[in-house]
Protein backbone atom coordinates (compact mmCIF):
# COMPACT_ATOMS: atom_id res chain seq x y z
CA UNK A 1 0.00 0.00 0.00
CA UNK A 2 1.33 3.86 -0.97
CA UNK A 3 -0.02 6.68 0.50
CA UNK A 4 0.23 10.02 -0.75
CA UNK A 5 -0.32 12.64 1.54
CA UNK A 6 -0.84 16.73 1.16
CA UNK A 7 -2.34 19.57 3.37
CA UNK A 8 -3.07 23.37 1.99
CA UNK A 9 -2.57 25.77 4.45
CA UNK A 10 -2.50 29.66 4.41
CA UNK A 11 1.23 29.87 3.53
CA UNK A 12 2.83 26.71 3.37
CA UNK A 13 1.82 23.03 2.31
CA UNK A 14 3.45 19.61 2.41
CA UNK A 15 3.61 16.53 0.50
CA UNK A 16 4.22 13.18 2.08
CA UNK A 17 4.58 9.99 -0.64
CA UNK A 18 5.40 7.14 1.40
CA UNK A 19 5.60 3.15 1.34
CA UNK A 20 4.19 1.18 3.99
CA UNK A 21 5.33 4.01 6.86
CA UNK A 22 6.52 8.20 5.71
CA UNK A 23 10.08 7.61 4.18
CA UNK A 24 10.51 11.32 3.24
CA UNK A 25 8.75 14.35 1.81
CA UNK A 26 8.67 17.27 -0.28
CA UNK A 27 7.28 20.42 -0.75
CA UNK A 28 3.37 20.16 -2.50
CA UNK A 29 3.95 22.98 -4.58
CA UNK A 30 5.84 23.80 -7.72
CA UNK A 31 7.18 27.38 -8.60
CA UNK A 32 6.38 28.27 -12.19
CA UNK A 33 5.70 31.74 -13.94
CA UNK A 34 3.47 32.82 -16.72
CA UNK A 35 1.13 30.98 -18.75
CA UNK A 36 1.86 26.43 -19.09
CA UNK A 37 0.50 24.72 -21.90
CA UNK A 38 -2.26 22.74 -21.00
CA UNK A 39 0.08 20.03 -20.73
CA UNK A 40 2.64 21.15 -18.53
CA UNK A 41 -0.29 22.67 -16.18
CA UNK A 42 -1.53 18.74 -16.04
CA UNK A 43 1.18 17.25 -15.51
CA UNK A 44 2.10 19.45 -12.60
CA UNK A 45 -0.75 19.43 -10.80
CA UNK A 46 -1.02 15.23 -11.46
CA UNK A 47 2.31 14.39 -10.52
CA UNK A 48 4.61 17.63 -9.76
CA UNK A 49 6.32 18.10 -12.44
CA UNK A 50 7.76 21.13 -13.65
CA UNK A 51 7.75 21.86 -16.97
CA UNK A 52 9.84 19.54 -19.34
CA UNK A 53 10.73 17.53 -16.02
CA UNK A 54 10.04 14.29 -14.96
CA UNK A 55 7.19 13.68 -12.66
CA UNK A 56 8.29 14.16 -8.43
CA UNK A 57 5.45 11.72 -7.38
CA UNK A 58 3.35 8.92 -8.86
CA UNK A 59 0.18 9.68 -10.88
CA UNK A 60 -2.28 8.02 -9.44
CA UNK A 61 -6.60 7.76 -10.30
CA UNK A 62 -9.78 6.32 -9.49
CA UNK A 63 -10.35 2.59 -11.36
CA UNK A 64 -14.42 3.50 -11.93
CA UNK A 65 -16.21 5.98 -13.33
CA UNK A 66 -18.68 6.74 -10.36
CA UNK A 67 -17.40 8.03 -7.39
CA UNK A 68 -19.19 8.75 -3.97
CA UNK A 69 -18.08 11.45 -1.31
CA UNK A 70 -19.37 12.11 2.00
CA UNK A 71 -19.27 14.09 5.43
CA UNK A 72 -18.42 10.59 8.25
CA UNK A 73 -16.92 12.21 10.98
CA UNK A 74 -18.41 16.02 12.28
CA UNK A 75 -16.31 17.55 15.51
CA UNK A 76 -19.02 17.69 18.47
CA UNK A 77 -18.35 21.28 18.72
CA UNK A 78 -19.28 22.60 15.08
CA UNK A 79 -22.62 24.33 14.87
CA UNK A 80 -25.66 23.38 13.00
CA UNK A 81 -24.42 26.63 10.96
CA UNK A 82 -21.00 25.35 10.22
CA UNK A 83 -22.62 21.58 9.34
CA UNK A 84 -24.93 23.31 6.66
CA UNK A 85 -22.25 24.99 5.31
CA UNK A 86 -19.83 22.27 4.83
CA UNK A 87 -22.67 20.37 3.69
CA UNK A 88 -23.21 23.53 0.98
CA UNK A 89 -19.64 23.29 -0.14
CA UNK A 90 -19.60 19.81 -0.54
CA UNK A 91 -22.46 20.17 -2.77
CA UNK A 92 -20.95 22.84 -4.28
CA UNK A 93 -17.84 21.06 -5.08
CA UNK A 94 -19.39 17.96 -6.07
CA UNK A 95 -21.42 19.72 -8.85
CA UNK A 96 -18.14 21.39 -9.99
CA UNK A 97 -16.47 17.97 -10.48
CA UNK A 98 -19.60 16.54 -12.03
CA UNK A 99 -20.11 19.81 -14.98
CA UNK A 100 -16.33 19.90 -15.50
CA UNK A 101 -16.41 17.65 -18.86
CA UNK A 102 -14.64 14.92 -17.12
CA UNK A 103 -15.52 11.08 -17.24
CA UNK A 104 -15.81 10.86 -13.92
CA UNK A 105 -19.12 11.61 -11.73
CA UNK A 106 -19.18 11.94 -7.91
CA UNK A 107 -22.38 11.38 -5.71
CA UNK A 108 -23.17 12.10 -2.01
CA UNK A 109 -23.25 9.20 0.27
CA UNK A 110 -22.18 9.94 4.21
CA UNK A 111 -22.70 5.58 4.91
CA UNK A 112 -19.55 4.40 3.13
CA UNK A 113 -17.81 7.13 0.35
CA UNK A 114 -15.57 6.23 -1.57
CA UNK A 115 -14.06 9.93 -0.21
CA UNK A 116 -14.32 10.23 3.16
CA UNK A 117 -14.69 13.88 4.54
CA UNK A 118 -13.95 14.78 8.44
CA UNK A 119 -14.50 18.03 9.73
CA UNK A 120 -12.95 19.89 11.99
CA UNK A 121 -14.66 22.54 13.78
CA UNK A 122 -11.80 24.98 14.73
CA UNK A 123 -9.72 26.77 12.44
CA UNK A 124 -7.08 24.25 11.50
CA UNK A 125 -6.94 20.65 11.42
CA UNK A 126 -3.58 20.57 12.85
CA UNK A 127 -3.66 17.03 15.24
CA UNK A 128 -6.52 15.65 13.58
CA UNK A 129 -7.80 11.98 14.35
CA UNK A 130 -7.98 10.88 10.81
CA UNK A 131 -4.48 12.36 9.90
CA UNK A 132 -3.31 8.74 11.73
CA UNK A 133 0.05 9.56 13.37
CA UNK A 134 1.18 12.50 10.48
CA UNK A 135 0.01 15.42 12.41
CA UNK A 136 3.63 16.09 13.52
CA UNK A 137 5.08 16.39 9.93
CA UNK A 138 2.26 18.89 9.21
CA UNK A 139 4.29 21.88 10.60
CA UNK A 140 2.11 25.21 10.04
CA UNK A 141 -1.75 25.02 10.79
CA UNK A 142 -3.14 23.75 7.81
CA UNK A 143 -7.32 23.85 6.52
CA UNK A 144 -7.66 21.28 4.36
CA UNK A 145 -6.01 18.05 3.82
CA UNK A 146 -6.22 15.26 1.67
CA UNK A 147 -4.16 11.79 2.20
CA UNK A 148 -5.01 9.06 -0.97
CA UNK A 149 -4.42 5.43 -0.51
CA UNK A 150 -3.55 3.63 -3.54
CA UNK A 151 -1.61 0.50 -5.22
CA UNK A 152 -0.21 -0.01 -8.53
CA UNK A 153 -1.30 3.37 -9.26
CA UNK A 154 -5.03 2.76 -8.73
CA UNK A 155 -6.38 4.98 -6.15
CA UNK A 156 -8.36 2.83 -3.83
CA UNK A 157 -10.14 5.65 -0.67
CA UNK A 158 -9.26 8.63 0.30
CA UNK A 159 -9.37 11.20 3.05
CA UNK A 160 -10.11 14.83 3.31
CA UNK A 161 -10.30 16.72 6.38
CA UNK A 162 -11.21 20.14 6.02
CA UNK A 163 -11.10 22.53 9.21
CA UNK A 164 -14.97 24.25 9.37
CA UNK A 165 -14.00 27.44 11.47
CA UNK A 166 -13.54 29.83 8.44
CA UNK A 167 -15.98 31.82 6.63
CA UNK A 168 -18.42 30.62 3.69
CA UNK A 169 -15.90 31.80 0.68
CA UNK A 170 -13.11 30.64 2.13
CA UNK A 171 -14.86 27.10 3.17
CA UNK A 172 -16.12 26.54 -0.13
CA UNK A 173 -12.71 26.96 -2.02
CA UNK A 174 -10.77 24.87 0.41
CA UNK A 175 -13.69 21.55 0.20
CA UNK A 176 -13.13 22.42 -3.85
CA UNK A 177 -9.69 22.31 -3.77
CA UNK A 178 -9.24 19.31 -1.47
CA UNK A 179 -12.50 17.22 -3.09
CA UNK A 180 -10.90 18.03 -6.42
CA UNK A 181 -7.08 17.20 -5.22
CA UNK A 182 -8.51 13.72 -3.80
CA UNK A 183 -9.19 12.90 -7.27
CA UNK A 184 -5.53 12.55 -8.20
CA UNK A 185 -4.57 16.14 -8.67
CA UNK A 186 -2.58 16.53 -5.78
CA UNK A 187 -0.09 19.32 -6.60
CA UNK A 188 -0.42 23.11 -6.22
CA UNK A 189 0.79 25.53 -8.37
CA UNK A 190 3.02 28.64 -6.74
CA UNK A 191 2.41 31.10 -10.02
CA UNK A 192 1.17 34.46 -9.98
CA UNK A 193 -0.22 34.16 -13.61
CA UNK A 194 -2.88 31.14 -11.60
CA UNK A 195 -4.25 33.52 -8.48
CA UNK A 196 -7.80 33.63 -9.63
CA UNK A 197 -7.40 31.61 -12.09
CA UNK A 198 -7.20 28.28 -10.76
CA UNK A 199 -8.01 26.20 -7.76
CA UNK A 200 -4.85 24.42 -7.71
CA UNK A 201 -2.95 27.88 -6.50
CA UNK A 202 -1.03 28.01 -4.21
CA UNK A 203 -1.47 30.74 -1.25
CA UNK A 204 -4.96 31.42 -1.72
CA UNK A 205 -8.38 30.41 -0.63
CA UNK A 206 -10.49 32.78 -2.31
CA UNK A 207 -11.38 30.97 -5.94
CA UNK A 208 -14.81 28.41 -5.06
CA UNK A 209 -14.84 27.52 -9.21
CA UNK A 210 -12.74 25.42 -11.21
CA UNK A 211 -11.06 27.37 -13.72
CA UNK A 212 -10.62 26.62 -17.26
CA UNK A 213 -6.93 24.85 -17.04
CA UNK A 214 -8.22 23.32 -13.87
CA UNK A 215 -11.39 21.56 -15.72
CA UNK A 216 -9.37 21.11 -18.85
CA UNK A 217 -6.45 18.35 -15.89
CA UNK A 218 -9.49 16.40 -14.89
CA UNK A 219 -10.61 15.88 -18.77
CA UNK A 220 -7.46 14.96 -19.07
CA UNK A 221 -7.29 12.65 -16.40
CA UNK A 222 -10.72 11.07 -17.11
CA UNK A 223 -11.03 10.97 -20.32
CA UNK A 224 -14.76 10.57 -21.33
CA UNK A 225 -15.40 6.83 -23.27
Amino acid sequence: MIVLFRVSGWVLAVCFLCVGSLQGFANDHVRTSGVLSDESFYRLVACGAKPDRPCQHAMVRWPVGRLSVGIVDVDASLSETRLGMAKAALRHAVDQVNQSGAGLKLRIDGRAPDIEVFLSASGHVRNHSALNGLQRNIGRRPIGATRIFFQDYRIQRAVVVIASGMGRDVLTSVMLEEVTQALGLPTDIQNRHYRGRSIFSEGGNRMTTLGAQDARALQRHYPRR
